[in-house]
């Protein structure tokens, strides 16, 4: 990784290869990027060779500061014993008694300072070897960074133990907490100078750490070949500025600490003076590290001149509200001063020949609050340069986020696809992505903004004409996509990202064939959806059909690692249902037919819903497995996500020309030729005898609040039609059966056809045990083999026959307890024998209520 981001970074291979996940990435980029601003690749030798001298000078200077600071304390130390307990805090031993030897600022001061001190000269041994040993072996340069990485990030532990020391200490010990022992001032109020002074060099170490890190954030734009070295120069500009600051900050606090108002003046002129060198190098440099920059000076004088307060004025009022007041309000002004003049920089100044990045165009929108109104031409010559030159860059992904972002921001897309049109090596690229690891895990998993952008190619160019090649390679792409897809939302979100980009898969059918008159652009295309549907001659026998249903996005692909399941259709229409193997050698095509109210496709979203239409003319076995043409398999996901494979024996038995099936739930257990689906525990048994058979077992429900939910989620039936259901082309009124899920009873439904096509319903809880001999059909239904041709229209001016159940009954029924509603349930169920006609009502029926009890 950080080879990728770091290329001039030599040895960052190597580092990363030794050091182990256990180094913090941070500190270490922080190195690789010390070292690629170095290196003469961004500038010539001897500008080099003074950056280094003079980081070396700077780094000497902070390293000198630690030292005299060190030895200032060994003086002032009552004994050798307290000097060792100092060498034991830089070893990082134990803190029992920190607080009674020590004051509290010196040893915020000896922390802060020695992590500064490990920093600097750990960057100062490195210039030095850079610069003298250019020649020096990899293995010795990536052994003193592990030794000088590994002491750094161990150099923040006792920063943070300190920390909760200051905050934990007891305030018994306040008086023990003194700073300034010359100072007149009272132990309290001058705690809150210490405590202050301590939170200000905790935020300066942060925010110059956050300055350093700000520049991980626009690193990549330093591998373009534009403006390097002026991006090296200012990098190099703004980490001497900030250390010649915190350094002077440093000297002035060892040399001027028992006359803390000289020190504060001082410190409030240098804040002052740091403020313009920042404004004056601000153009060429990153605007993050200038509002960084910002808050560093904001914090410098908010503390100036709290302490400044509290030093002149020994009042407990005037010291809280000069901490609490003048932070905020020295925050504010600073960083409004610095957006005002950001805003006059980016108004004034801005070209993309400068050394802004993108990251900085966004920021500046943040800024002004402001639609981006910039030179759309120049925006896409610098992506058009991007695209030219990926497959020389070895941070693939950052240039794919800024073309995003160019996109995006543009206001015309139009010219964005005209300017577009102009790429000479767009093949090339195309390749380039599909090669790259990175590109390919990037479009593997979730955002695939990146095929949006490319598919403006081809549709505005590359399928025009003759161009089929790089379609191909597109089609690849998605193929790649599918294949790691094992979510339906995220196989949907790729239809409906390209379908916004194509206009709709259907509307390139259409217009483009249309348009151009091109056997070998209709080709093309309908390549181009078999991609997604898994099978080229699938899609070219489906597309002039359901070319309306797809332009509307009426399109809806279930996915497991099995196999695929389409829907084409919507709640009006149920479509074409399409089911295909993982390896598309098998594939089970229901023909369209019109159905209304295909609501049970979304009840569960979450589970499992497969819903299957057959008609006589395509009587066929349901197999997901060519090898076994007798044995119907169904792969069904339970809670886990683990697939169950479930075996029904025979053919899929069709009831007067047609039958509905209705899978859903998770399946715990599979047998052969019955599976059993746990939560409302639905038994569905499959063979040419024996077309449908019920059992609701309310056992493994926990107290209904399982059932409950999956009640709930019936949201498309309403109330005017919640005893209505539609089968075989007609409305046919049902029983709402719904169990009491506070107390679920046991029941189990079965469908017996007597000789006379009459059926009845037989509602008993004494047996959970399922027994097929109850169940034996002796006659087959009589099958009606004309077609239903019927359509939506049909459907709402047919007429019904003659109610038995009226609405009062079903109200009646609902309002009964569950061991009445039993004997009410047999009663009404009586009423069906003997008037055969009614049979095709009881099996509605009884879906119906099996439905609602899910």
């Amino acid at each position: 990784m950080l080879q990728e981001e770091y290329p001039d970074c030599d040895d960052c291979l190597e580092l990363s290869e030794h050091l182990g996940p256990s180094i913090s990435p941070i500190i270490e980029s922080i190195f690789c990027t010390f070292e690629a601003s170095l290196n003469s690749s961004y500038i010539s030798s001897l500008q080099r060779r003074k950056q280094i001298f003079l980081s070396l000078i700077i780094n000497g200077i902070i390293a000198f500061q630690g030292i005299s600071l060190c030895w200032y304390q060994k003086i002032n130390a009552s004994n050798w014993k307290d000097y060792e307990l100092f060498w034991k805090i830089l070893g990082y031993s134990s803190f029992d008694n920190i607080c009674d030897e020590f004051d509290i600022f010196d040893i915020c001061s000896l922390i802060s300072v020695s992590i500064l001190l490990y920093i600097f000269l750990s960057i100062a041994l490195l210039s030095i070897v850079k610069l003298f040993w250019q020649y020096t072996p990899m293995i010795i340069i990536v052994v003193t960074r592990k030794i000088i990485l590994t002491a750094t990030t161990i150099a923040f532990i006792p920063l943070l133990l300190i920390l909760l020391k200051i905050f934990t200490y007891s305030s018994g010990h306040l008086e023990k907490m003194t700073i300034y022992q010359s100072q007149s001032v009272s132990s309290i109020w001058a705690n809150f100078g210490m405590i202050g002074e301590c939170l200000s060099i905790i935020l300066i170490i942060g925010l110059v750490l956050l300055a350093i890190f700000s520049e991980l954030f626009v690193a990549e734009i330093r591998h373009s070949k534009m403006q390097k070295d002026i991006k090296a120069r200012s990098y190099s500009n703004f980490d001497i500025y900030l250390k010649i600051t915190y350094a002077s900050f440093c000297i002035l606090n060892i040399f001027l600490r028992k006359n803390l108002l000289y020190f504060y003046v001082l410190q409030i002129l240098l804040s002052i003076l740091l403020y313009f060198i920042l404004l004056s190098i601000m153009p060429y440099y990153n605007i993050l590290q200038s509002i960084v920059c910002g808050g560093v000076l904001a914090s410098i004088l908010s503390t100036s001149f709290s302490f400044l307060l509290a030093t002149l004025i020994d009042e407990t009022g005037i010291t809280v509200v000069s901490f609490v007041i003048f932070q905020p309000i020295a925050i504010f002004l600073a960083s409004h001063k610095l957006k005002q003049r950001a805003n006059y920089l980016w108004n004034e100044n801005f070209s993309l020949k400068k050394s802004q990045t993108y990251f900085e165009l966004s920021l500046r929108k943040w800024l002004t609050r402001e639609k981006l109104d910039f030179d759309y031409e120049e925006i896409i010559n610098k992506f058009s340069m991007f695209l030219f030159d990926i497959s020389n860059f070895k941070t693939d992904l950052l240039v794919i986020w800024e073309a995003n972002f160019c996109l995006k921001t543009i206001k015309d897309i139009k010219l964005a696809k005209i300017k577009l049109l102009q790429l000479k090596s767009t093949r090339r690229t195309l390749e380039g992505l599909i090669q790259e690891r990175k590109i390919k895990r990037k479009i593997s998993h979730r955002n695939f903004h990146d095929v949006t952008q490319i598919s403006y190619l081809i549709e505005m160019r590359n399928l025009k004409r003759k161009d089929k090649e790089l379609c191909q390679i597109l089609i690849e792409m998605l193929k790649k996509v599918v294949s790691n897809s094992f979510e339906a939302n995220k196989l949907m979100s790729l239809v409906i990202n390209l379908s916004d980009s194509f206009n709709t898969v259907s509307g390139l059918y259409s217009s483009m064939a249309e348009k151009y008159n091109d056997p070998e652009i209709y080709e093309c295309l309908s390549s181009f959806v078999g991609s997604i549907l898994g099978n080229i001659d699938l899609a070219s026998r489906i597309r002039n059909k359901n070319i309306n249903l797809i332009r509307r996005k009426e399109i809806s692909i279930i996915e497991n690692s099995k196999g695929r399941l389409i829907f084409l259709g919507n709640s009006e229409r149920f479509g074409t249902v399409i089911f295909m193997n993982q390896k598309m050698d098998n594939i089970l095509e229901v023909t369209e037919r019109s159905y209304k109210n295909r609501n049970f496709l979304s009840i569960l979203p979450n589970s499992w819903v497969y819903a299957w239409k057959l008609s006589m003319q395509n009587y066929m076995k349901f197999s997901t497995t060519s090898s076994l043409p007798t044995l119907n398999r169904f792969y069904i996901k339970n809670n886990n996500d683990y697939l169950v494979e479930c075996k029904m024996n025979g053919y899929l038995t069709v009831l007067n020309d047609d039958v509905y099936f209705l899978i859903n739930l998770e399946p715990q257990t599979c047998k052969s030729e019955v599976f059993l689906l746990s939560s409302s525990h639905i038994i569905l048994e499959f063979s040419s005898k024996i077309p449908l058979i019920f059992q609701i077992h309310g056992e493994s429900i926990q107290r209904g609040s399982h059932i409950s939910e999956y009640i709930h989620n019936f949201s498309d039936f309403q109330e005017e039609r919640a005893n209505r259901f539609m089968f075989n082309g007609k409305e046919m009124l049902g029983i709402l059966y719904k169990l009491d899920y506070l107390s679920l009873p046991e029941y189990i439904f079965e469908i017996n056809y007597e000789d006379s096509e009459v059926g009845y319903i037989k509602p008993r809880s004494e047996n959970l045990c399922f027994n097929r001999q109850d169940s034996i059909i002796k006659k087959k239904l009589k099958h009606h083999s004309e077609k239903d041709d019927r359509s939506d229209t049909d459907f709402k001016s047919c007429e019904y026959e003659e109610m038995l159940i009226s609405q009062e009954e079903i109200n009646e029924c609902l309002s009964l307890s569950s061991s009445s509603r039993s004997k009410s349930f047999k009663e009404i169920s009586q009423r069906f024998v003997g008037k055969s006609k009614n049979a095709v009502k009881i099996l509605q029926w009884v879906l119906f209520v099996s439905v609602k009890v899910i």
